[in-house]
């Protein structure tokens, strides 16, 4: 039968779905009391989000900040701390939401999967999001990853209804739903640059007027992380999202490429210290920082223009050098599975050791079905781009010296759904030839 004429309401017996729903509220509820029991839900990012969130209440400034003067803030974007405020700043309803929304991410792929892969496949999608350790983990965690994962799910499914039946509506809900996730997480504002791109070339064959409409769907919501940089232009005088960005490129890449010739270890301390010594050859100390506040500390410091040139550069010099460093983050990023994460949230290294072991077999089959995908990449959809789009410029953009698996999480649910698509296609080729 083919697999798409299910409806995804027989597709799974009433007593498994009782078991999944039970092991699917298993996982996330004993991961949110584990995390308020063990007080383990705060790291170093953490609390820069909750002065952050606390500042904007107290003082109306978005500010890092811990006594006055409070300097505005141009490292972090305001997706996240605003969320925090929203929810009254209370970790326990904070965690709440971020677990609802990892499983409201498990519907929203079986909703959108459901006309395109087939029931079973659809409910194989959601089900597994919602049972994968690594989503649990997270929402458990004051961390941007859950509420930035939602948010790029939602978009996909907009997008990918959007592309079908060309309304500028739903565009320009996928849209919003992709400037809001670059106010959470910077990552996802070339991913916004290459959809609308990817939209404008068969968006400007439609009719006049839905043409038009569409237009609009695509510029307007550009209007959202335009207004934020023009906001960090004013205090600090340059355009950008957020300047992490160029700590990133000096410390993450550039000292990150030095450390890993040198066989050093990638801790904090080597990679600022070798990132700023290669580029203040180039630029001389002194320019090599400046401040755009009085109040000269990490959170105000901007690097020369020239950094991320010198850093290109450094990897053009020596590009064999520089793939294999690429792919020793990439690795580490496709690696992850959590079991520090795990630790810390529960403080049991058995519970921790168990949930790291199931999600290295998710990883296995997603990458294995991923890359099964690849072999019927001339059949491929809209949809099926857009998922190795969000996939490949998401570990392109986060594959520095301390990546790990938190900066992969976010595109799981793609490589879920690509993995699932591959299995589908392959189970209905099987069934057509015997």
């Amino acid at each position: 039968m083919d697999m798409r004429g299910n409806s995804g309401s027989t597709a799974l017996g009433k007593p498994w779905r009782m078991i999944l729903f039970a092991l699917a509220v298993l996982l996330h509820g004993g991961l949110y009391f584990a995390a308020l029991s063990e007080q383990s839900y705060l790291t170093d990012d953490s609390v820069q989000y909750l002065r952050l969130a606390d500042n904007l209440a107290a003082e109306g400034t978005f500010s890092q900040a811990y006594l006055a003067p409070y300097v505005p803030d141009v490292q972090r974007t305001p997706g996240y701390p605003v969320f925090l405020l929203l929810l009254g700043r209370w970790v326990p309803l904070v965690l709440l939401v971020q677990h609802l929304l990892s499983l409201c991410t498990a519907a929203l792929l079986w909703r959108i999967f459901r006309p395109l892969i087939g029931g079973k496949g659809a409910l194989l999608c959601g089900w597994s999001y919602a049972l994968m350790p690594y989503p649990a983990i997270f929402a458990s965690v004051l961390l941007s990853e859950t509420l930035f994962i939602f948010l790029l799910v939602l978009a996909f499914v907009c997008l990918v209804r959007a592309w079908e039946d060309a309304r500028p509506g739903t565009l320009a809900l996928g849209m919003l739903a992709l400037a809001l996730a670059c106010m959470v997480r910077p990552v996802a504002w070339p991913l916004m640059i290459a959809v609308a791109g990817f939209t404008l070339s068969f968006a400007t064959r439609a009719p006049r007027l839905r043409k038009l409409g569409m237009l609009a769907a695509l510029v307007i919501p550009f209007l959202i992380p335009a207004m934020w940089m023009a906001r960090s232009h004013a205090i600090c005088g340059k355009w950008s999202l957020s300047t992490m960005g160029d700590l990133g490129m000096l410390h993450g890449r550039l000292g990150g490429l030095e450390a890993y010739r040198q066989g050093l270890q990638f801790n904090e301390h080597t990679l600022y210290m070798r990132g700023d010594s290669i580029a203040a050859l180039q630029t001389g100390l002194p320019a090599l920082r400046r401040y755009y506040s009085g109040s000269q500390t990490h959170e105000t410091e901007l690097y020369a223009a020239e950094s991320g040139r010198i850093t290109m550069g450094a990897f053009l010099e020596q590009p064999g050098l520089g793939i294999s460093f690429q792919l020793k983050n990439l690795g580490m990023m496709l690696g992850g599975v959590g079991w520090g994460w795990g630790r810390q949230v529960t403080g049991s290294p058995w519970v921790a050791g168990s949930l790291a072991i199931l999600q290295l077999a998710w990883n296995l089959l997603m990458y294995a079905g991923a890359l099964l995908g690849l072999l019927s990449i001339r059949r491929w959809g809209r949809w099926q781009w857009l998922a190795w789009a969000i996939t490949g410029l998401t570990l392109l953009v986060s594959a520095a010296a301390w990546a790990d698996g938190r900066y992969r999480v976010v595109i799981d649910p793609f490589l879920l759904a690509l993995a699932v698509a591959a299995l589908v296609a392959w189970r209905s080729r099987v069934k057509a030839t015997a």
